[in-house]
């Protein structure tokens, strides 16, 4: 599997505040005043990370289109998350006379509240990959496809994303449910661009590296809403999630 690879530099931040010393003279006592700014040091450890055993995701859609907006009529879905509503969408085209009509599939408005699928990107490839290929969603075809985009935590453009990631790594007695910043299209232009016609299959494979996904700081490190901490604060695991690639490729 191709893999798209994420790199954190960590860094040594050290922040001395220098000692300054003034001298003033009152009259003729001989007496000097000085004064010290204190000195302050901050240092931020490299991060330990972990291998998640459960890593879901609320991937709402993948799809195709034949430009890069994404908007409905230039493109089709090829996965659809099961908690969000297809839409049975339909194009035409005169040959001999005869109308010939095209059906394919959209994404309908899709609260993320009603989300509670995710998709879990720490189960094995082989897995992942032939789930989002059982759904066999007819594409419209006589186009040619240039991208793809990956719907995260994407519904209707007034709902709260809430919680949007799941995970699980040593420590930690159940998964825990966070919510990360991460929403929007992960859009990916193809090499080549797509041809579809009415015969061809359309396979889709994504492409991740959660190698630095789960990670923590060490103590000392602050509680956010895309991190899980125990009661005593002894196990921390913070989580964002990776960049997606969809690759897709077609059988004629």
């Amino acid at each position: 599997m191709n893999h798209v690879v994420k790199i954190y530099l960590s860094s040594l931040i050290m922040t001395v505040a220098c000692a300054k010393k003034e001298e003033e003279k009152e009259g003729t006592s001989g007496q000097a005043k000085a004064a010290f700014a204190k000195t302050s040091t901050s240092i931020r450890l490299a991060p330990t990370y972990f291998n998640p055993t459960l890593f879901g995701v609320k991937v709402t859609s993948i799809s195709i289109t034949t430009d890069a907006t994404g908007q409905t009529g230039s493109g089709s879905a090829i996965w659809v998350n099961p908690d969000c509503p297809r839409v049975d969408l339909e194009d035409s085209e005169m040959k001999d006379d005869q109308k010939i009509i095209y059906k394919y599939v959209g994404i309908g408005d899709c609260p993320i509240s009603n989300v509670n699928t995710y998709l879990d990107l720490a189960q094995s490839p082989a897995a992942l990959n032939a789930a989002l290929n059982s759904q066999y969603l007819p594409i419209l075809p006589n186009k040619t496809y240039n991208y793809a985009h990956i719907g995260i935590c994407v519904g209707d453009s007034s709902a709260d994303p809430g919680k949007n990631l799941k995970f699980q790594t040593d420590g930690m007695d159940q998964p825990a449910e966070v919510r990360t910043g991460t929403c929007g299209f992960s859009t990916a232009q193809f090499t080549a661009p797509l041809v579809v016609t009415g015969d061809t299959k359309v396979t889709v494979t994504l492409a991740y590296d959660l190698s630095q996904a789960v990670y923590d700081y060490g103590e000392g490190m602050t509680e956010s809403e895309y991190c899980y901490f125990n009661g005593d604060s002894s196990v921390r695991r913070c989580a964002q999630i990776p960049n997606l690639t969809a690759i897709v490729t077609a059988d004629q």
